[in-house]
């Protein structure tokens, strides 16, 4: 590739070729590779929506929207459990209490911008925080967490009063169970 120091490359390809004594022994899946540069990236991701979309006695779905593709890192806990640091998030615990029931995982939101969180093994009649920290490729870190607070149904309630998710949404999805490690 020739080029002078003045021109930008945005995307390109590299033929490939092996060379050598051994060259004719191995062989290259693909002769060529192709590449896309992307700009330096220093937009902080933001939670655009987030939505408890359906809740019964023992689980809870929850939707959310981000501003870019981005490692989502959540928890899930007793109201009035703090807002976790990065850093326990990223190392998925331990909490500060273990009396908040605290849950931790990661979701990697794609081009979509969206997903899905699945809670199972939740108690009946509980209300629970939602914690959502994003960090994107360029490792900007969400200003705003996002975060929710709703309560499970009682163990009278119907589940025939669940809210049903919406089709549309129902393209990533994480479960996480809130149940305690056995040992």
């Amino acid at each position: 590739m020739n080029m002078s120091a003045s021109q930008v490359i945005q995307s390109g390809a590299v033929n490939l070729q092996l060379i050598g004594v051994n060259a004719g022994v191995f062989s290259l899946p693909s002769s060529f590779l192709t590449f896309n540069i992307i700009s330096i990236d220093n937009r902080t991701p933001e939670i655009t929506d987030m939505q408890l979309i359906e809740v019964t006695q023992t689980t809870a779905k929850i939707s959310f929207a981000c501003s870019d593709i981005a490692t989502a890192y959540y928890l899930i806990a007793l109201k009035g459990t703090a807002l976790p640091s990065l850093d326990e998030m990223k190392s998925q615990g331990p909490p500060q209490y273990e009396t908040t029931q605290s849950r931790y995982g990661v979701f990697y939101v794609g081009q979509d911008q969206t997903g899905l969180l699945s809670f199972t093994g939740l108690t009946a009649e509980t209300t629970y925080v939602v914690y959502i920290l994003l960090q994107d490729r360029g490792f900007n870190v969400i200003q705003a967490p996002g975060s929710l607070e709703f309560t499970t149904k009682s163990s009278l309630s119907s589940p025939q009063n669940a809210t049903t998710l919406p089709s549309s949404l129902s393209s990533s999805t994480r479960t996480i169970s809130t149940r305690p490690k056995e040992f």
